[in-house]
């Protein structure tokens, strides 16, 4: 399995043949916006998990060096590989890859029994070591916010503290969200 960086070009494929149909369109940002992010933000990057030179999954994160964490704003398995190990493999690919961050932040949709995806991906960052934050967490949107929780994979540090979780979010929103006029007002009601 090979983790790499990839190139806008392999964003607009995947953007247009999986995420569309694997995200919800409230949480999915324009295709505009996210070729904005990959050219002019630093460290907000496309990731693929390749096997014998064919893409199995992908992830867009934000890597923040000076605080040390990484922030994945979408990680998907392709349809055609689920329920295979994969997904397993591309967290503890990116673990590998950063050893020298203190860990992953998740951006995970609220449990809804009439969802089952919703519990089924809570389930897989639970039993890959993600932890739940205990902070009220929302996800700014172009109309507004969408409530969520927030997870937390542990590299080098197994503990998060609130001042510390707070000024990670915060450089997220200045980072990726910045596009939207309303983050202060997002930000100021996570506790």
């Amino acid at each position: 399995m090979k983790l790499k960086k990839s190139c806008l070009q392999e964003f607009e494929y995947i953007y247009k043949n999986y995420m569309v149909n694997q995200f919800p369109k409230c949480e999915l940002k324009p295709y505009k916006e996210f070729c904005e992010l990959l050219r002019n933000t630093n460290n907000y990057i496309l990731y693929t998990l390749s096997k014998e030179n064919n893409v199995v999954g992908y992830t867009l994160l934000y890597i923040d060096y000076n605080l040390k964490f990484i922030w994945v704003d979408y990680i998907a398995i392709l349809p055609e590989f689920y329920s295979k190990g994969y997904g397993k493999t591309f967290l503890n690919k990116l673990k590998e890859n950063f050893s020298d961050l203190k860990g992953i932040y998740f951006e995970v949709e609220k449990p809804d029994e009439k969802k089952q995806n919703t519990l089924r991906r809570i389930k897989f960052y639970t039993t890959c070591g993600a932890k739940k934050l205990a902070c009220e967490y929302f996800y700014p949107n172009k109309n507004g916010f969408i409530p969520m929780d927030l997870y937390f994979l542990p590299i080098l540090s197994n503990e998060i503290s609130k001042q510390d979780l707070l000024k990670d979010i915060y450089s997220v929103f200045k980072k990726i969200h910045s596009k939207y006029s309303h983050i202060e007002k997002v930000f100021s009601k996570i506790k």
